[in-house]
């Protein structure tokens, strides 16, 4: 905080020295203030565009704010100036990943595997990287990689087991839509998603008690109650088959397929 207060100072005595930008940068990405330092980065990389650490620093500023489409810019800069020793694999593999340039992002978090083995999030945006492509098995791998070395890491329960019902693999992923429902009571998403498997299997029951909680949790959800519906109809519970063509058609008058179903129940 006092070498910022000093820095700034020097620019109002000095400011045509453009290196004192580069200071105060550095000084505000250390207070992790990420914002006010991308602003001072770049004011010194219009000078100094050849500068590797401030360039370095300003990629980590905008992957800390999840600017993730200026972090790419930066760190593929940083890459094509020196890729024999360019660091960055992970974080540069991360940001095209939250980009969807899933084929890059796959070949620089391999890369980052093969130079850190123990880097988890690098595992973990490589499983993501390969299930968006579908390398559905590839993926699975780097799931239980990091699964089996932090059991508890309930945060990406919900992407595994979706993978697992891609795969037909139904008893796994209503295991891990359990846990993460356990871990996030409030997020809708996993109630649906393990309905959906219970209503693969025919499980009706199972199917309605998540659909219909999901319901009370968006109820403007279309979605959900043709799910609900559909259960309801091959339940052969009629009435309340009907009950949910009928608020479906309020909203869709003209969908003619639950018009026809509706006349069927």
């Amino acid at each position: 905080k006092e070498a910022l207060q000093a820095y700034e100072k020097a620019l109002d005595i000095f400011p045509e020295y453009r290196y004192n930008y580069y200071n105060i940068a550095n000084a505000q990405y250390q207070l992790k203030d990420y914002k006010s330092a991308i602003k001072n980065y770049n004011l010194f990389l219009e000078t100094y565009s050849q500068h590797t650490e401030s360039r370095e620093n300003l990629a980590a500023s905008y992957f800390a704010i999840k600017d993730y489409k200026n972090a790419v810019e930066q760190y593929k800069m940083l890459f094509d100036k020196n890729p024999d020793n360019f660091k960055y694999y992970a974080q540069y593999g991360l940001s095209l990943l939250n980009t969807d340039e899933y084929e890059k992002s796959v070949e620089m978090l391999e890369k980052a595997v093969e130079r850190n083995a123990d880097n988890n999030s690098a595992h973990l945006g490589l499983a993501q990287a390969y299930q968006e492509l579908g390398k559905n098995e590839m993926s699975y791998e780097q799931y239980q990689f990091v699964l089996n070395k932090v059991p508890n890491l309930n945060t990406v329960r919900l992407d595994y087991a979706n993978l697992l019902a891609n795969m037909e693999k139904n008893t796994e992923a209503i295991t891990q839509y359990n846990m993460y429902i356990q871990a996030y009571p409030n997020d809708v998403n996993g109630y649906k998603n393990i309905a959906n498997v219970y209503k693969t299997l025919g499980n009706y029951d199972k199917a309605l008690e998540n659909y219909l909680i999901a319901e009370q949790k968006i109820p403007e959800d279309i979605d959900v109650k043709k799910d609900i519906a559909y259960c309801y109809h091959n339940k052969k519970d009629y009435d309340n088959a009907v009950k949910y063509y009928d608020e479906i058609l309020k909203v869709q008058a003209d969908d003619f397929n639950v018009k026809f179903n509706k006349a069927l129940a």
